[in-house]
């Protein structure tokens, strides 16, 4: 997700940003109000049988205070239309379609496509490349669709369900992660510093505030593990989204720095594998001090954590 102050400018070189289809919300039902038959806590005890759980129809709720805009930068984008507090539940979507991995899901779509025009009508509604509008206008027109071009709008728009902890372990589920398209979904952007954040109940996806927004504000999302370095966030972006990284901000370290770190937990890896734990304790002794020292909280850190926690298990350390 990102905020409204922030603005996603093409890299240098980069592909261009995502084409935006029309304004407006996705051609399919959604409702404005909560329906009173919904409830989390059904819907979590569902998930725990059926991982494919979803709300009954209509499956799909937008608060009513948003609204969607359209930003010269930024393309479609949802924006208040009030101000929102802090924890506000604003959006639940089901998906469109799901299969087991990205390519089975390009696939899929794509199949769904050529037979059901209602399907097409819903997937041309999701951002693809700007170079793909010859192509979705021919698609539109004769019902055939390249496969091509359906593989370029999951790639802009798929997400892995994550499925929440239960008793702090992953569920069994987890181990084959469902990619799947969200039309709402699909209308929040990007951002490093995101103010909404996405949990997953059985195959249903949730958007609450992470903060509280003022009117006008538009909402977004993180579409990428906050661990990731800077270099790969960077590299992720422009390969699959087309856009800009925001950064660097105030959480990230240098790029020197950060592979210093890199060499150390190297290190501690080599001697965890050889059995070593002594080599592996000074290793990872000698980059928790440069994470100390470079007065960065870069989130990338938290490898260091996973390499104390090896450390940690292995026989002799407490020695």
């Amino acid at each position: 997700a990102f905020h409204t102050s922030v603005a996603c400018r093409p890299m240098a070189g980069a592909p261009p940003p995502p084409q935006r289809p029309p304004p407006g919300l996705p051609p399919c039902r959604i409702s404005r109000t909560w329906p009173a038959d919904w409830t989390l806590s059904a819907l979590l005890e569902d998930s725990s049988r059926r991982p494919h759980a979803t709300f009954s129809s209509p499956s799909r709720f937008l608060h009513s205070d948003l609204s969607v805009a359209v930003s010269d930068t930024r393309g479609r984008c949802l924006v208040t239309d009030r101000a929102l507090a802090a924890g506000t539940l604003v959006l639940a979507d089901a998906p469109l379609v799901t299969a087991a991995t990205h390519e089975e899901l390009a696939q899929l779509a794509c199949d769904r496509a050529r037979k059901e025009e209602s399907f097409l009508h819903l997937l041309f509604s999701f951002c693809g490349d700007p170079s793909d509008d010859k192509a979705r206008a021919a698609a539109t027109e004769s019902g055939y669709v390249d496969g091509r071009l359906v593989e370029r709008i999951v790639r802009h728009n798929y997400h892995e369900v994550e499925r929440p902890l239960r008793d702090d372990q992953a569920p069994e589920e987890a181990s084959a992660p469902t990619c799947g398209l969200w039309p709402l979904a699909a209308v929040i952007n990007h951002s490093l510093n995101p103010n909404v954040t996405r949990c997953f109940l059985g195959h249903m996806v949730f958007y609450r505030l992470l903060r509280a927004v003022a009117e006008g504000e538009e909402l977004t999302d993180n579409y990428i593990d906050p661990r990731l370095p800077r270099e790969e966030r960077v590299a992720f972006l422009a390969r699959v989204h087309g856009i800009r990284d925001e950064g660097p901000d105030s959480f990230d370290a240098p790029q020197e720095h950060f592979r210093e770190v890199q060499h150390c937990l190297a290190a501690a890896r080599s001697g965890l594998e050889r059995e070593e734990v002594a080599q592996g304790w000074r290793a990872v002794e000698s980059a928790t001090q440069l994470c100390g020292r470079c007065g960065v909280r870069d989130p990338a850190f938290t490898d260091v954590f996973w390499a104390l926690a090896d450390l940690a298990g292995q026989p002799g350390s407490s020695e």
